[in-house]
């Protein structure tokens, strides 16, 4: 996801779920496949402390289990906490929220997340 239209498509309409970690935007896809966008905003510092809050991201959107079932365009944006924490907290804590994604019931207009 690199277009300027599909980021606002996304946060005009979106639901969103929230942790001391983690905000993940999510909407019915745009196009035919889902699919899925890492921030890191500057309030988290500098360059390197925002690649290495979207490497691990990144690495925990790969282990989760979750992914797999869920068919919805996301944003997940980082919080400073993300450096903070040990791997296996938020690791709990994506598949925690992911997991609120799938189970979420979708707006009156837009299909099924799951």
């Amino acid at each position: 996801m690199r277009l300027k239209r599909h980021f606002d498509y996304i946060f005009s309409g979106s639901r969103r779920v929230e942790s001391h970690a983690f905000r993940i935007h999510f909407r019915e896809p745009l196009f035919s496949s889902p699919s899925v966008a890492f921030v890191a905003t500057k309030k988290q510092g500098c360059a390197v402390k925002r690649n290495r809050s979207k490497r691990r991201l990144r690495e925990l959107y790969r282990q989760s289990p979750v992914i797999s079932i869920i068919a919805s365009d996301m944003v997940i944006i980082t919080k400073p906490a993300v450096l903070n924490w040990n791997f296996e907290a938020l690791a709990k804590d994506f598949d925690r929220l992911l997991g609120r994604v799938c189970h979420a019931s979708p707006p009156e207009s837009a299909t099924p997340t799951c």
